[in-house]
């Protein structure tokens, strides 16, 4: 490995000094556990926001205020229903039993963040495991939550991120003629939208 002349000084989140003169190459995730372990941890981690997954049910609004799904709204009280779908999520996030997965609820139950276990990382060909795990974990606990039928199972995906069986799949709203049973809003070119790579199955 490299090593460095430049030197830092370390300190904690007080301000308070730890340690000084510490050379680059000291830092590093490679040799450094601590920063390894920061790492890991924002690798594993995953937000979910529950506020925002039910206004957006109840609204059809997703990615932006311009981009609106009309005549489509679903009653779900996501926050009042927070430890009952934060349990269904562990339940299919989990490898085992008292593993590192964890979840912690964020204000009053707006937002949950989810720590996906190593074991799910370690086994990963892919970056995007954790992001993708948790966001097909918390639509199936809103399906079998709120008892949501096969027609509007859709919306549910749609709405909470998990990536769909279209090659291409924008999460900001679909045009009416890639989906002509579809009631959206056109999106214009000045719009800004996401799109993002699914597999075909």
């Amino acid at each position: 490995m490299a090593k460095y002349k430049d030197a830092i000084d370390l300190y904690d989140d007080d301000g308070k000094l730890l340690k000084s003169n510490v050379t680059i190459d000291r830092i590093s995730p490679v040799v450094n556990k601590g920063a390894l372990n920061v790492i890991d941890l924002t690798k594993r981690t995953v937000a979910v926001n529950f506020a925002g997954i039910e206004d957006a049910l109840k609204t059809g609004k997703m990615g932006g205020k311009s981009n609106q799904i009309l005549g489509r709204s679903m009653s779900c009280s996501c926050v009042k229903d927070c430890d009952a779908l934060t349990a269904k999520i562990k339940d299919m996030v989990q490898v085992a039993p008292g593993d590192d997965t964890k979840i912690t609820k964020v204000g009053g139950g707006k937002m949950i963040l989810v720590e996906v276990p190593t074991a799910r990382m370690n086994a990963a060909a892919t970056y995007d495991v954790a992001s993708t795990v948790v966001a097909a974990a918390t639509t199936y606990a809103l399906v079998d939550q709120y008892k949501v039928g096969m027609f509007d199972g859709s919306y549910i995906k749609e709405l909470s991120g998990v990536p769909t069986r279209r090659p291409w799949t924008c999460r900001a709203a679909m045009s009416s003629r890639s989906c002509p049973s579809r009631r959206t809003t056109k999106v214009s070119a000045t719009h800004s939208v996401t799109f993002r790579p699914t597999t075909r199955s």
